[in-house]
């Protein structure tokens, strides 16, 4: 099973989580606060200091998370793909909304997000919090969360809620299993969309 430890070992050998010297020029156009939440990823795929299976990145809108998600998303896709060749993970990603759709519509996103080796969710909280399905009620980030913690799969998430705010909307016990599970990288600052 793909695991943050191993996730950890393939970057490893393939030295990627050794920080590259980046033009100055593009470190410039980039965010302290997003260098930070990039200076953590590197920390998180390396060492792990607090042993937890997932990041989330929260902050703002528009401070830089998705993009953050993405650019780990695409080295992860590469760097997994040339270790193990046509036994590739399953590497999937989904926004919040994506996912509630499925889980509403009973279609496939939502049962390959609950088992996917690597998940990637964008923008939780976004999502509508109950759903309907041939008229079940169904929570279904708190469902897929609650798998993916118990079968302790790396998911990395991004979110304009903070850990207070996952707790007021889906659940204490949640909020709980996220503190514990996902190491918690904020990414703050002004709106980029704004400045552009």
């Amino acid at each position: 099973m793909l695991t943050a430890e191993v996730i950890r070992q393939i970057l490893e050998r393939k030295s990627i989580v050794a920080a590259p010297p980046y033009p100055q020029e593009l470190l410039a156009m980039i965010s302290p606060s997003v260098r930070d939440a990039i200076a953590d990823i590197v920390v998180w795929l390396k060492d792990n200091p607090n042993g937890r299976s997932g990041v989330i990145l929260a902050g703002g809108v528009g401070t830089g998370k998705t993009t953050v998600m993405f650019a780990l998303r695409n080295v992860m896709r590469r760097y997994l793909r040339d270790e193990v060749g046509s036994q590739t993970p399953k590497i999937a990603s989904f926004t919040a909304v994506q996912l509630a759709d499925s889980a509403m519509n009973k279609t496939r996103p939502f049962e390959v997000a609950k088992v996917a080796n690597l998940l990637f969710v964008d923008d939780l909280g976004t999502e509508r919090l109950n759903v309907k399905a041939y008229g079940n009620e169904l929570l279904p980030m708190l469902d897929l969360l609650t798998a993916r913690y118990e079968g302790n799969r790396p998911t990395i998430i991004t979110s304009n809620l903070s850990l207070e705010r996952i707790g007021e909307r889906y659940s204490e016990r949640l909020a709980s299993r996220v503190a514990e599970q996902y190491e918690q990288i904020g990414v703050n600052g002004n709106d980029l969309r704004r400045m552009l």
